[in-house]
Formats: C-alpha cells, sequence, structure tokens
C-alpha cells in the first residue's frame, strides 16, 4: 500500500502511518519481497518467488512499480520511495510477533509459533526507522537521471534496516525469558501458514553510504524496553483486543 507520512520526526515515533500528508509529496511503498534490495538481484528475486507469493505481494509488487514509473515519467513530483525490515517497539497491534508473544504470556496462554519457527525476520526499532524516514524526505538527492529508465539503482528507493536477523522462534525465546518464563512450557508450535516466506532481508547499503543514516538502538536493550511497555500499557492493548476481539498471529 501507499502511506503519506508525517513531515517530521517527533511526528512520526511510534506512530502508523496515515497521519498529516507533509507538503513537499514523500510517498512510501513496501513491496514486501524477500531477500530483495534496490538495485542487483532485483528482478532476479521476483523470478524466484513468483510462484508462491501471496495476494498481498503481488499487490504490493504492483505498487512498487506504478510508483516507480512515476519517478521516472514526472520527477518534478519529488517522489521518494522506502522499504524496510520487520519493525518492533510501542503501540504495535497485539497480532504481531512480539506484543502477541507478550500480551498472551500476561494472560496466561501459550505463544504460538508457525511449524518449527525457523523463519527469519530482520528487525528495526521503530523510532530508527521513523528517523530513516525524515532523513529520506529532507535529503537532497537532486532530479532522477534519464538513466533511471533502465537502472533501478539510480532511483530515490532507500532500504532500512539494522541488519538485525532473528527466527521467529529466537524472538519468542527472547520475550518468553524477559518475562521470567521457561520458553519450553510457553511456546507452542502450529501448522504454517499458506505462501509463508522462510526469509526477509533487506540490503540498507544505498542508505548507509548515501544518507550516512544507521540505527542507533541496541537491539537487546530495545527489545527489553519493547516487552516493558506492553507490560505497563497492559490498558492499551485490552483495550484494543476488546474492541477488535482476539487477534491471531500475523
Amino acid at each position: 500500500m501507499i502511506d503519506q507520512w508525517p513531515a517530521s520526526a517527533p511526528e512520526l515515533a511510534g506512530k502508523p502511518s496515515g497521519s498529516t500528508p507533509p507538503q513537499a509529496p514523500f510517498t512510501r511503498a513496501q513491496a514486501g519481497c524477500a531477500e530483495r534490495g534496490t538495485g542487483e538481484g532485483y528482478r532476479e528475486a521476483i523470478a524466484a518467488h513468483r510462484a508462491t507469493w501471496a495476494r498481498q505481494q503481488y499487490t504490493n509488487l504492483r505498487v512498487h512499480q506504478m510508483v516507480r514509473a512515476y519517478m521516472q515519467t514526472y520527477p518534478e513530483l519529488n517522489i521518494r520511495m522506502t522499504h524496510c525490515a520487520n519493525n518492533y517497539g510501542p503501540y504495535q497491534l497485539p497480532e504481531k510477533l512480539i506484543p502477541l508473544a507478550v500480551t498472551n504470556l500476561l494472560r496466561g496462554r501459550k505463544v504460538p509459533v508457525y511449524r518449527d519457527g525457523l523463519q527469519s525476520r530482520d528487525w528495526l526499532h521503530v523510532t530508527d526507522h521513523c528517523a530513516a524516514v525524515h532523513r529520506v524526505l529532507h535529503a537532497e538527492l537532486g532530479p532522477t537521471p534519464p538513466q533511471a529508465a533502465t537502472d533501478p539503482a539510480l532511483l530515490p528507493i532507500f532500504d532500512i534496516s539494522a541488519r538485525h536477523e532473528v527466527t521467529n522462534l529466537d524472538m519468542v525465546h527472547r520475550v518468553v525469558a524477559a518475562l521470567g518464563l521457561d520458553p519450553a512450557e510457553w511456546i507452542e508450535h502450529i501448522p504454517d501458514r499458506p505462501n509463508h516466506d522462510r526469509r526477509y532481508l533487506i540490503k540498507p547499503e544505498k542508505a548507509e553510504t548515501r544518507l550516512g543514516r544507521r540505527p542507533v538502538h541496541d537491539f537487546d536493550s530495545a527489545l527489553a524496553e519493547t516487552v516493558g511497555w506492553y507490560v505497563e500499557h497492559r490498558a492499551w492493548w485490552e483495550r484494543i483486543l476488546e474492541e477488535k476481539g482476539e487477534l491471531g498471529v500475523d
């Protein structure tokens, strides 16, 4: 989907997309590709996974290609795009892995893990993501060159990552342990969902070299703070569950 982002990092921090649009156009499209970068290997990744991609991923891919076409055809629109790794932090719906694990455990429920739990994800703290989006929005990038029509690496597209890859099973083990519980007693393996990608990996070299932006959060301490946030803000997620009903793991 395409989201409109607020214009400043403080407004972005910890909040979902869909807030106040900025005055200068900025478009973010998340294509959900597995092991995808913005340049070399992009087409190969699409071809390799096309047979098993879910409908949502096809939709995201079409949006991605549409935005790229606008970048090249209407450079005066100043469109910029980012792809991000899996986010974690406060204010995340309890259908997502970390808050689902915490909220289940706090209610005396086991944490469901798909199949063997070895699906691997690249994790990024939400405020690091917001700061990177803010940097992309305000960077002096210059016009999109005509050569971008055949070299997509020249397009203003940036992958944002903390370069921290963790399996789902390891992540759940960490959350269970952070709450002082025994993972052997509080994790249950369930059948895998259809078209479940084994690995997501974002390649952030372009953002790091051109924008000079790297995450500042230490993963272990930030994860502990995140778990603590859901413990301390039980009323917030209980109200969501009351309004929406039980949310299955996404």
